[in-house]
C-alpha cells in the first residue's frame, strides 16, 4: 500500500523503513482506510476517495469497490 510518511511519525515510532515489511505496511493500509471510511459515516466510495487523495473524482474508488464482493461474505 501506498502510505505517506507523515503516518508512521504519528501512529508508530517514526521509522519509515518499517514501512517496506509487508505486514507492517498492511496493516498501516487497512488502519488508515479504516480512519476515513469512520470519518465519512461507512460511506466507502468518499472513505476510499480519501484513502487515494481523489476526494471528488471516483475512478480510483469505483476500481475497487467491485472487487469487494470477492471478500465479504454474501
Amino acid at each position: 500500500m501506498q502510505i505517506m510518511p507523515f503516518w508512521v511519525r504519528l501512529f508508530g515510532d517514526g521509522d519509515v523503513s518499517k514501512l517496506f515489511h509487508l505486514q507492517t505496511n498492511l496493516r498501516f493500509g487497512c488502519v488508515i482506510s479504516r480512519h476515513y471510511v469512520d470519518r465519512e459515516q461507512g460511506d466507502l466510495l468518499i472513505g476510499l476517495s480519501r484513502y487515494s487523495a481523489s476526494r471528488g473524482q471516483p475512478p480510483c474508488p469505483k476500481a475497487v469497490l467491485p472487487a469487494r464482493g470477492k471478500w465479504v461474505a454474501a
